[in-house]
């Protein structure tokens, strides 16, 4: 390296030149696998459920989500039921699973979930209250939030849907999560 008044001009022959370019490419490379762990970290943080999500099999519904690709993950239903909507224009509709009840409401040609009930144990909800866990719990979740509307079910009011928590004993038993109606 020669220094020439503030300047420092770099000699660098074919072999270091080429080492240099080579330590330049993996830098950059490195760099680049890091932006791309970060962003997996990102999404897996945005994955986490909000209030009005239920994680089924390791799929998020989302109430006012348009039911369709949620029923092919699901399959066949045991039971179907469709009747006249008292809010919209055309049928309402239940597609019931046994442990898992999907209910929607029309519009247009396509259905939008209105409420997921879930009797079945592993189902997540975004507070972290499962099927199984005490009613304690369902008070350290939600605090003053809760109501005891009776002596087996708890409910949770927001501002546009509602959470209803089903006991049995000491033990959550189901819940279903709901469109409140404006």
């Amino acid at each position: 390296m020669e220094k020439t008044g503030l300047q420092y001009k770099v000699n660098i022959g074919k072999p270091q030149g080429f080492l240099f370019c080579l330590f330049f490419i993996v830098l950059i490379c490195l760099i680049l696998s890091s932006c791309g762990r970060g962003a997996e970290k990102e999404e897996k943080t945005q994955g986490e459920l909000q209030g009005n999500q239920v994680e089924v099999y390791g799929h998020i519904i989302t109430l006012n989500d348009e039911v369709e690709p949620v029923l092919e993950m699901l399959g066949d239903p045991k039971k179907y039921e469709e009747y006249p909507s008292c809010l919209y224009n055309g049928k309402d509709k239940t597609w019931d699973y046994g442990k898992i009840i999907i209910s929607t409401y029309p519009d247009g040609e396509k259905d939008y979930i209105s409420s997921i009930e879930i009797v079945e144990e592993g189902v997540g909800i975004f507070s972290g209250i499962q099927i199984g866990d005490s009613p304690e719990k369902l008070l350290e979740a939600y605090g003053e939030r809760i109501n005891q509307e009776s002596r087996s079910i708890y409910r949770v009011d927001e501002l546009s849907y509602g959470i209803d928590f089903y006991t049995e004993g000491d033990l959550v038993t189901g819940f279903s999560l709901y469109l409140i109606a404006e």
